[in-house]
């Protein structure tokens, strides 16, 4: 489970979010695979945007979380729903491949349904209007077949907000099916 602090995503969730109203994608259904987790110690510490202090801080919270119980911190589905509020998303699914995520997620909100889901194997049977994946693909022992299943969980004509410094080993920015905003 990769670092993900709050704001680290902000500026992708909201130009997506930007895209989808653009679209009057009201009633969305949203899909955040492997939310990033951040230990509550070291959350505050976090700048929201990406620099040598946060990749520091980033290893030193995937240490700690490696080697300790520390509680954990989910920010990301938060953000993504508040930030989708708007357009009045019908659910966000989470896939998880950790098991001390979904002991972290919102359980106020009936919109969440969390979804332990290996994507290396399998592709979704649901698929997302918007769907959101940060960092979670290099993690993976197969980052091509894994690709493959994110790129089919999206809907015709539905948004995948990515990581651009990701290396995929197979770009969707080359695939016709996508286009990038």
């Amino acid at each position: 489970m990769r670092s993900s602090w709050k704001g680290r995503n902000t500026d992708r969730i909201i130009e997506a979010l930007e895209e989808a109203a653009r679209r009057d994608m009201k009633g969305c259904t949203l899909i955040d695979i492997a939310p990033g987790v951040v230990t509550r110690l070291l959350s505050s510490y976090f700048p929201p945007n990406e620099n040598a202090l946060a990749q520091f801080l980033g290893h030193v919270d995937e240490l700690l979380r490696s080697i300790t119980e520390m509680p954990i911190y989910c920010h990301e589905v938060e953000e993504i729903l508040s930030a989708f509020d708007p357009l009045n998303p019908k659910h966000l699914f989470v896939l998880y491949m950790g098991a001390r995520i979904e002991k972290v997620l919102p359980t106020d909100d009936e919109r969440i349904i969390a979804n332990p889901h290996d994507l290396e194997s399998d592709s979704l049977l649901e698929l997302g209007d918007v769907v959101f994946c940060y960092n979670a693909i290099p993690e993976t022992e197969n980052p091509t077949a894994t690709l493959r299943n994110v790129m089919k969980s999206v809907k015709n004509g539905g948004l995948l907000s990515i990581d651009p410094a990701t290396d995929w080993r197979l770009n969707p920015r080359t695939d016709p099916m996508f286009v990038q905003l």
